[in-house]
């Protein structure tokens, strides 16, 4: 499978989310041999220094996660830094501190990613909500998710974290082809043999990559972000089993 763009490694995977240990993160995924990174966060790390490293090692920004609190109150020195470091997708991981998970909450929410869309499209950058299980809970037999996308309306993307799709007890493929409209990357990884399940190295647990795969490529998937919450082994150890895992599976760029 040949993929439009390079295969990314989300940074919280390192736990690299500002300083030197961003940098040198930055320089060690390139070294094992991913294209890109998917940001976590920069703490006080300028944008000048972030850019600087990223040219040098030849990698290249997937997106970045901020959270909807942030955007609403510095929108316009994220889109700086984020035009510095040519970071055009911008992700929201997460609802707010203090959110009620009722299908009131995940329709306001995303009506407040409706109000930042069109600025976020006025510095070139495109916005979008990454899911973890709870975004799989239903009511009246409608997803948390699909009612966030509906109030968010069309322009906003879909992150689809595949894993925690799969630990919700959604098939992944179907999920995928469900919301192909809005699925405009996908997280990476794999779920274990054991009971209670974690999240283990793409290749390494029971996931059906070959179909998730072929899903991901019908709906034209931008960026293919490989992300571990909980790697199994030293991040970057378990980064490199994933990328070469994805080799062996065929898929390059």
């Amino acid at each position: 499978m040949h993929l439009p763009n390079p295969l990314a490694l989300q940074m919280w995977t390192l736990r690299a989310q500002g300083g030197p240990e961003l940098l040198a993160a930055i320089k060690d995924v390139s070294h094992i041999g991913y294209g890109a990174v998917e940001f976590a966060g920069f703490g006080t790390t300028s944008a000048k220094e972030v850019r600087s490293v990223m040219d040098a090692e030849g990698i290249v920004a997937a997106g970045s996660h901020v959270g909807v609190d942030a955007l609403e109150k510095d929108f316009d020195r994220i889109a700086d830094y984020h035009e510095e470091v040519q970071c055009r997708n911008i992700i929201v991981p997460s609802p707010p501190a203090g959110f009620e998970f009722t299908a009131e909450s995940w329709h306001d929410l995303g009506l407040r990613l409706a109000a930042l869309q069109p600025r976020c499209e006025s510095r070139g950058l495109k916005l979008g909500y990454h899911n973890h299980n709870r975004e799989l809970e239903r009511f009246d037999d409608a997803p948390a998710l699909d009612i966030l996308l509906k109030s968010a309306g069309p322009s906003v993307g879909a992150e689809l974290d595949l894993y925690w799709l799969a630990f919700a007890g959604d098939d992944p493929v179907e999920s995928i082809r469900q919301r192909a409209d809005a699925c405009a990357w996908v997280h990476l990884k794999d779920m274990s043999r054991s009971t209670p399940p974690t999240d283990v190295e793409v290749g390494e647990g029971i996931l059906e990559w070959a179909s998730i795969l072929q899903a991901c490529q019908d709906a034209c998937v931008e960026w293919f972000v490989v992300e571990m919450d909980n790697p199994p082994k030293p991040g970057l150890e378990s980064s490199a089993i994933a990328l070469n895992n994805l080799r062996k599976m065929g898929v390059t760029w």
